[in-house]
């Protein structure tokens, strides 16, 4: 049995592999663990510049023959002769363990396409792929019939007011990033002995009407451009009120298919979150994938690009999911690195050979058990996951990011998934209260 790049990503391939590549460290690092867990292998190891072939041969039942081939983008080139692994002395995978293999990249200065690729996560992940306002406004708004292409993903309602929309043409501007307040200490020259802005603009950006603010993760609308017939307000106790840089806000939920849209708050302000929009109404799932502008978000990507940009502007790196509804938490998160690039066999439907930016993170679940069957080991955790919360809890260092019940669990079921590419040794981190191992993509 041959495992190739086409077949890769079959749920029956008796093999997970994960290639992690760092911005900071000229060499790439290669993880290959058997499905089962249980079996001895024999494996060879070759590689060219552009890729890897891992023989493997299970040595209990001869008849069953591998080959992994790992073809890398063409932008990743490794030395061959920089190529170890962990298993030199025999060549032999026992049972929960795993092949890890570490190749030096190869640097070349006059490959523009491979410095391109350095930086790419640490990309604002705003609208990246539209060159101009232009193209933006066009795809959202068509002003020759005062109509606008946003919808709700799951059931084609439309937001957006049409009366207010005939008045006048829209207006379509990007949001700074979500960070530009926090960072503007640090814009000025420390020579002046200046540390601040004076009379600088700090607050939020409010909404304007016939305006669409375009931010990282949300559109920004004026309360009257909302058509209230479309949208509700979840009405929540004003202890559940998600509290943001001394704002409240409520979330906002779609009329027909109650799913969770964005927030709102009582300045007139809403926003929509994108990866619970879409701009193309065809049934087709080919066309709306190719023709939906957000595409690319999803509650997973909301999640890592909110810790991302806490963390870059407040030097936070715990969080909490939390519950809208009764504050219930979900989940700890303690962000772990963000500047790793991952390329995997596991879940890639599309077979796509190119590196993604994630976010690598330590996180507990604090809602489910363990599934355990030891009723005192569950009591036992159940105290300890209390011990950590109270402690986190009174520290000044910590975000909450609030979601709807069925997304907080969506959240937990992610970073489960996650959780299943790593080797038996990286899964957990014992000496850090057993938090788990994980990572949410970007993009």
């Amino acid at each position: 049995m041959t495992t190739t790049q086409n077949d890769r990503n079959s749920n029956n391939a008796p093999f997970i592999y994960y290639i992690e590549k760092m911005k900071n460290i000229k060499s790439i690092h290669l993880v290959i663990k058997p499905c089962d867990g249980k079996s001895f292998y024999y494996f060879n190891v070759k590689s060219t510049h552009h890729s890897y072939q891992i023989d493997i041969k299970n040595i209990q039942d001869t008849t069953q023959q591998y080959t992994i081939d790992i073809k890398l983008p063409l932008h990743c080139k490794i030395d061959p002769r920089s190529t170890i692994h962990n298993l030199e002395s025999n060549n032999i995978l026992s049972n929960n363990n795993s092949i890890e293999i570490k190749s030096s990249l190869l640097i070349d200065d006059t490959n523009f396409d491979q410095h391109l690729y350095q930086d790419d996560v640490l990309q604002d992940h705003h609208s990246i792929a539209l060159d101009r306002i232009d193209s933006l406004k066009s795809s959202l708004f068509d002003n020759s019939s005062h109509s606008s292409n946003i919808y709700c993903k799951y059931c084609f309602n439309t937001f957006i007011n049409e009366q207010q929309q005939q008045q006048e043409e829209w207006k379509v501007k990007l949001l700074p990033s979500s960070n530009w307040v926090d960072l503007m200490d640090i814009w000025l020259c420390g020579c002046t002995g200046t540390t601040s802005f004076t009379d600088f603009p700090t607050s939020d950006i409010t909404s304007i009407k016939q305006t669409c603010f375009v931010g990282d993760r949300y559109l920004l609308f004026h309360s009257d451009d909302i058509d209230k017939d479309h949208v509700y307000s979840s009405n929540s106790s004003h202890s559940s009120k998600i509290i943001d840089k001394d704002q409240q806000w409520d979330i906002v939920q779609c009329k027909l298919c109650h799913s969770s849209i964005g927030l709102s708050n009582d300045k007139q302000d809403y926003k929509l979150f994108k990866h619970q929009l879409t701009t193309s109404t065809n049934i087709s799932l080919t066309d709306i994938n190719t023709s939906n502008l957000f595409r690319q978000y999803t509650l997973e990507t909301y999640i890592s690009t909110y810790i991302l940009s806490e963390h870059r502007s407040s030097i936070i790196y715990k969080f909490l999911i939390v519950s809208i509804t009764d504050n219930t938490v979900y989940s700890m998160i303690s962000l772990l690195n963000w500047e790793t690039l991952l390329l995997s066999n596991f879940n890639n439907i599309d077979n796509d050979i190119n590196f993604k930016p994630i976010i690598k993170v330590l996180y507990k679940n604090t809602f489910l058990n363990s599934g355990g069957t030891d009723a005192q080991d569950q009591e036992k955790e159940r105290q300890q996951n209390q011990e950590i919360l109270k402690t986190w809890s009174q520290s000044h260092d910590i975000k909450r990011i609030y979601l709807l019940p069925q997304d907080c669990i969506a959240v937990l079921s992610i970073l489960a998934n996650s959780n299943t590419i790593y080797p038996h040794h990286r899964k957990h981190f014992k000496n850090n209260n057993n938090f788990n191992m994980g990572y949410l993509s970007l993009r």
